[in-house]
């Protein structure tokens, strides 16, 4: 049964949602270390912010059940509430019952240890679901061949209210012409960067190439870089706070709709947040200390 019981859980609505991914960060680097090695932190914490918006449509909401719904995307991938693989997952996910959301969690818990047990032919030990060697089926790590997930994540802006306005329009045309030419890549880059302008091209992180709703995100910031630099080129070789402050703007605009469908975005709702009390600017001044306000 799962470890962590119901007296030992305050509720997940209780805690913020940044000091929740942290420790999920935590946690999931010894629950699955090849997993993290490869996704890397800020991967791992686009699968968290999956998860908890995913968890909610079954009503998993305290920090207990929450986290064992990651740790099981972890283990059977990250759409495996809908995988025709796992019938019976969907099928305890889904049932009505009298049980509250731990007691959910843990019968799911004890079923996917026989299933387990059934198809790898290991006993049945609750510690197995901690280790990375169990894992059946991994989070995916190249984007499907069968869809370009630049292409979804277009898809994603161009059907938004923000792709309808007169600056909209200017970014989804400096995407289209990036990506045209094969300016938009998906690749490694340091934790903690989301994505940046960078020798000509948007580069987005690898750990989010299926998570479509924040690579439009993405987009629509560094395509922001790449039409600054065109009207002031001297941008090119100065950034400044002026930069930014637009770049978070039309981010922001796109979010808004997103938000409206559910999504939460930890690094953009504490911007959103910001932008409502009129200190964005000022926030840019904190994460980029010292760069000049103006070109």
């Amino acid at each position: 049964m799962l470890s962590i019981r119901k007296e030992q859980i305050s509720a997940f609505e209780d805690q913020s949602l940044r000091s929740f991914e942290d420790e999920m960060v935590q946690h999931l680097k010894t629950f699955s270390p090849k997993q993290f090695e490869i996704s890397g932190e800020l991967g791992i914490r686009q699968i968290i912010i999956l998860g908890i918006d995913r968890a909610k449509k079954y009503k998993f909401t305290c920090q207990g059940a929450v986290q064992f719904y990651i740790e099981m995307m972890l283990m059977f991938g990250n759409d495996f509430d809908t995988d025709p693989q796992y019938p019976l997952i969907r099928k305890l996910l889904n049932v009505e019952s009298e049980m509250d959301q731990i007691e959910r969690a843990d019968l799911l818990h004890e079923k996917i240890m026989d299933y387990k047990e059934k198809v790898e032919g290991r006993s049945k030990k609750p510690s197995s679901i901690k280790s990375s060697n169990t894992t059946v089926k991994l989070i995916k790590q190249n984007c499907p061949e069968e869809s370009d997930p630049i292409d979804d994540a277009i898809v994603i802006i161009e059907n938004s209210d923000f792709a309808k306005t007169r600056e909209g329009k200017k970014v989804l045309d400096k995407i289209m012409e990036l990506h045209n030419n094969g300016n938009i890549e998906y690749t490694n880059l340091p934790d903690g960067n989301f994505g940046r302008w960078h020798n000509s091209k948007i580069q987005i992180p690898n750990g989010v190439c299926d998570l479509n709703f924040i690579a439009s995100s993405v987009l629509v910031h560094e395509a922001t870089h790449a039409l600054y630099e065109d009207e002031f080129p001297k941008s090119k070789k100065k950034f400044t706070v002026d930069e930014e402050l637009c770049c978070n703007t039309n981010e922001l605009a796109l979010y808004e709709e997103q938000r409206t469908n559910g999504y939460r975005y930890s690094n953009l709702e504490r911007i959103r947040k910001k932008s409502q009390k009129n200190k964005i600017r000022n926030d840019v001044y904190q994460r980029y200390p010292g760069i000049p306000e103006h070109l």
